[in-house]
C-alpha cells in the first residue's frame, strides 16, 4: 500500500522517467526510486528487461517494481509481447505494475502483472496515492490531536486555575486579609452608624433648644412686646392715614343731613307744625280745636292754638 523503495525498469534517456519522478515529486512522495536501465525496444530489449528483473528479484529493499516506457508504434512496444519476458513479469514475486504506452496501448505485460497503469505517469500517482492517504490522514490525526491536546491542556488550566483560587482563599493569609477586610467593613459602618445617630440626636436637640426657647417667658414676652409694637405701628400708620380720610367722610356726611335735615327746608320758607307733645303734624284732621299747637319757624318758634271752623 506504501512502497517507501520502488524500482523502475525503463530507458534512462526516456521521457517516461522524468515524468515518473516528476509526478512522484509534485505529489510529495517520501521513498526513493531505484532506476534499472534497460532498452526498451528492438530485438535486444526483451532480454534486458528479463534480466533487470532478475536483478531487481535480487535486491531485498525494493518494495515495488515498475516497468514501462512512453507511447509509440505497436512495433515499438512489441518487446513487451515476448513470451519469457511475459512469463518473468508473471513470477515476479515482487509487486509489479505494467506502464507501457498510452491509456489505448496494451500489451501481454499488463495482463501478466499484478496492476497496470495507463501511463509512467498514471503509474507513479498509483506508487504515491496510498502515501499520500497515509499523509492526509496522518495530518488529520495529527491535527486533531493537537486540537484535542490543546482542549485537554485548556481544561486542564482551568481546573488548575480553579484549585489555585481555591488554595489561595483557604490560606492562611487570605483568611487573614479577608479579616482585615471585614474588621475595615465593620469600621467604616461603625463609624457612619454613630455619625449619623450622632446627627440625628444634635437636629433634636436643636429642635428641644428652640422649643423650649420659644416657650420661655422671656420669650413670650419678648414675642409679646414685638407684636404689640406691630400692632402700635399698624395704630399709628391707620391713626395717620384713616383719621383725616374718616373726618373728611364725617364733615362730607354732615354736610348732606344738614341738607336735608328740617332747618334746611324752614329756611327756604316752610314751617313745622307739632303738637303739645312734640310729634310733627303732618296732616290737618289730627288737628282738634283748641288743640295747642306750636309752628316751628326759621328764625323762631310760635305757638298757637287752633279754632273751630265753624264760626
Amino acid at each position: 500500500k506504501m512502497p517507501s523503495t520502488v524500482g523502475f525498469i525503463t530507458s534512462p534517456t526516456g521521457a517516461a522517467a522524468q515524468d515518473f519522478i516528476r509526478i512522484l515529486k509534485r505529489r510529495g512522495w517520501w521513498g526513493r526510486v531505484i532506476l534499472l536501465p534497460v532498452r526498451v525496444q528492438g530485438a535486444e530489449a526483451a532480454p534486458e528487461i528479463v534480466h533487470a528483473l532478475r536483478r531487481a528479484e535480487a535486491l531485498t529493499f525494493l518494495d515495488a517494481l515498475v516497468i514501462g516506457r512512453g507511447g509509440g508504434s505497436l512495433e515499438d512496444l512489441w518487446s513487451f509481447n515476448d513470451e519469457a519476458l511475459v512469463r518473468a513479469v508473471a513470477a515476479c514475486p515482487l509487486p509489479l505494475i505494467s506502464a507501457v504506452g498510452h491509456e489505448i496501448d496494451f500489451t501481454l505485460c499488463d495482463f501478466a502483472a499484478d496492476l497496470r497503469a495507463e501511463t509512467p505517469s498514471a503509474a507513479a500517482e498509483v506508487i504515491s496515492s496510498g502515501f499520500i492517504e497515509c499523509r492526509d490522514r496522518l495530518r488529520t490525526a495529527g491535527e486533531n490531536l493537537l486540537r484535542r491536546a490543546d482542549r485537554r491542556l485548556s481544561d486542564i488550566a482551568g481546573t488548575l486555575e480553579l484549585l489555585r483560587r481555591r488554595l489561595q482563599a483557604a490560606s492562611p493569609r487570605a483568611r487573614i486579609e479577608q479579616a482585615f477586610l471585614r474588621l475595615d467593613d465593620f469600621n467604616n459602618r461603625l463609624h457612619a452608624g454613630a455619625r449619623a445617630e450622632l446627627w440625628t440626636k444634635k437636629n433634636c436637640l436643636a429642635d428641644l433648644r428652640t422649643r423650649l426657647i420659644q416657650a420661655s417667658p422671656g420669650s413670650r414676652l419678648a414675642l409679646s412686646r414685638q407684636r404689640q409694637r406691630a400692632l402700635s405701628d399698624r395704630y399709628r400708620r391707620q391713626l395717620a392715614t384713616g383719621l383725616p380720610q374718616r373726618r373728611e367722610r364725617l364733615s362730607y356726611l354732615a354736610k348732606r343731613l344738614h341738607a336735608v335735615g328740617p332747618y334746611s327746608v324752614l329756611r327756604r320758607g316752610f314751617v313745622l307744625v307739632r303738637d303739645e307733645r312734640g310729634n310733627p303734624v303732618a296732616r290737618r284732621e289730627g288737628i282738634r280745636p283748641g288743640m295747642r299747637l306750636i309752628n316751628h319757624f326759621a328764625d323762631g318758634d310760635l305757638a298757637i292754638r287752633a279754632e273751630d271752623e265753624n264760626p
